[in-house]
């Protein structure tokens, strides 16, 4: 028997008003890079702020197994409590200080997080999708997309296996 494929599927029509409903802009992410000392001191304070707003939430922590001292702090980005998809920054920590910071966030969210679809139909599409000896493997979860025209989409993400 061949390995099952797995694709993650985004269903982002089947729960947001068409784009030209929202304001566009050019780009909807921008990118956090910060290694300089004053670069690192502005991001930091940006990110510090946006956990205690509840706007950025911790992930993981991961510490350098070629590098003691050195931990990875992963935060993703959520707007009215909904995750934003590729939202996410990275700050690597030695002995409590910043070194570095990198990673992408949302700006210019307007979008309304109530989904015109529930979770339970979601799952439902995905398993059509999936077909006869497909699955899902994992339930869907809502989540704000941006797309390439500027702008975000509220979608549903699931993992689903084809079973080919």
């Amino acid at each position: 028997m061949p390995p099952r494929l797995a694709a993650v599927v985004a269903v982002s029509f089947l729960v947001s008003p068409p784009p030209h409903a929202q304001n566009v802009s050019p780009s909807p992410l921008t990118s956090v890079t910060a290694t300089e000392a004053a670069g690192l001191r502005a991001w930091d304070a940006a990110v510090e702020s946006m956990v205690r707003e509840g706007s950025l939430r911790w992930r993981k922590t991961q510490e350098d197994p070629m590098v003691p001292g050195h931990r990875t702090e992963r935060y993703d980005q959520y707007f009215r409590g909904v995750r934003v998809w590729g939202a996410d920054v990275a700050r690597v920590v030695v002995s409590g200080v910043p070194q570095t910071m990198f990673g992408m966030l949302a700006q210019g969210i307007s979008i309304d997080t109530n989904p015109q679809l529930l979770e339970e139909q979601a799952a439902a599409r995905f398993s059509v999708m999936a077909g006869p000896s497909g699955s899902v493997l994992s339930s869907p979860e809502l989540v704000i997309l941006p797309t390439g025209l500027g702008n975000y989409v509220l979608s549903y993400r699931a993992v689903v296996s084809t079973g080919y």
